[in-house]
């Protein structure tokens, strides 16, 4: 069973909430209707469970506010962060296509709302719908996308390198007044997304800070040097 809490909605917002997505962009009126239907909000609080890896895939998500981090486990092993999510992002996706479950653990990093939508009645939705499917399509090309850089960089480069592609992967993805690191994310966290050892991490943060490239302000992390920390990441 999903961990969350209902939130009474009415149509309008479900509609507004849908609309807000790249995902459902350009829809038409019954499309976005249709969608209405079988979608719900949710609220969670920080630290909560969205999902866990393994449970049946019975949503996909869209994040409306706050941060959750997407973590897996293998072989017994420690969980590691496979994924940090800012609001606007999907969750679950893939349930549409696989086997039907959940391929990680979603936890709330801070209090969040999230958008439900009954995977099953979706897929049937993109049976109906080319250019939701379409849509959907092109989010998953995105993600391939994302995952062969992550791969690629987590592999092939040094600990600044990974540090300062992640700060300019966020830094390019919202505001230049936006932090690219909210408070809700901890270090171990990004530590664990970026593969290195937390103590790894706090190091290079801090020879960044020193260099101007950045500040820190209540535990969030701002891009104060643009170009240079451009210039520090792969090309």
């Amino acid at each position: 069973m999903i961990d969350e809490v209902s939130e009474l909605a009415s149509a309008r917002d479900l509609r507004v909430a849908l609309e807000a997505s790249p995902l459902f962009h350009g829809l038409d009126e019954d499309s976005l209707a249709g969608l209405v239907l079988f979608s719900a909000l949710r609220r969670l609080r920080a630290r909560q469970t969205l999902y866990s890896q393994g449970q049946s895939g019975e949503a996909i998500f869209l994040l409306l506010e706050g941060s959750m981090k997407l973590t897996r486990r293998s072989g017994g092993a420690r969980e590691h962060v496979v994924r940090l999510i800012r609001p606007g992002e999907v969750l679950a996706e893939s349930v549409l296509f696989s086997d039907r479950v959940y391929a990680a653990t979603a936890v709330a990093l801070e209090d969040c709302r999230v958008l439900a939508i009954d995977a099953r009645r979706f897929a049937e939705h993109l049976r109906r719908d080319p250019h939701l499917a379409w849509n959907v399509l092109e989010r998953l090309g995105k993600r391939i996308e994302e995952l062969q850089s992550q791969t690629e960089l987590l592999a092939t480069h040094t600990a600044e390198q990974k540090v300062a592609a992640y700060l300019m992967d966020r830094y390019r993805a919202m505001s230049p007044s936006d932090a690219v690191v909210a408070s809700s994310c901890r270090r171990s966290d990004l530590a664990s997304l970026l593969a290195l050892a937390p103590e790894t991490l706090c190091r290079v943060i801090t020879a960044f800070k020193r260099r101007g490239w950045i500040r820190s302000e209540n535990g969030r992390i701002l891009v104060v040097d643009a170009e240079a920390l451009s210039k520090a990441a792969p090309g």
